[in-house]
Formats: C-alpha cells, sequence, structure tokens
C-alpha cells in the first residue's frame, strides 16, 4: 500500500486519537507498513488543475494529484464523499 505525503498528518491525527499510541510511534509504524510519496512540482501542476476543473480544495486536488502519480486504484477520503 501506498500514502502519500499530503495525507500523512491525517493520518496520523486520527490513529493516534484511536489508538491511543504516542504520535511518534503511529509515524514509525506508517512508515513501515506503506511507501510516503513525497510531492513534486508535476503533482502540484496537476493539483491546480484539478482544482480549477472540478472546483476541488487545493488540498483535496493535490491528494488526487498524489494518488494519481502513484497509479493508486482507490482514494480514500471523507472530504470527497459522495454523501
Amino acid at each position: 500500500m501506498q500514502a502519500t505525503s499530503p495525507i500523512d498528518d491525517e493520518i496520523f491525527r486520527e490513529a493516534t486519537a484511536a489508538a491511543g499510541l504516542p504520535r511518534q510511534d503511529m509515524r514509525i509504524q506508517l512508515w513501515k507498513r506503506f511507501e510516503i510519496r513525497n510531492i513534486t512540482l508535476s503533482h502540484v501542476d496537476l493539483a491546480l488543475e484539478i482544482t480549477s476543473r472540478y472546483g476541488l480544495s487545493y488540498y483535496d486536488a493535490l491528494i488526487l494529484s498524489t494518488a494519481k502519480r502513484a497509479a493508486c486504484s482507490v482514494v480514500y477520503s471523507e472530504a470527497m464523499s459522495d454523501g
């Protein structure tokens, strides 16, 4: 599985609250389990295109652009739910 650096901290916030583990311990566990992707200029450019085309926030568009560049087939986000 892969995680992207834009959602890195979001995962930590939720996971540490749910598991009651220290934040640093969760970061280490996440790094062991997921490949963390860095953001490049191509991610930013694509995020700006997505924002312009679909009206998403830049943050949400950055998640999608990074997932696309990492060839992810599924993206989970409560901010972009269809409900």
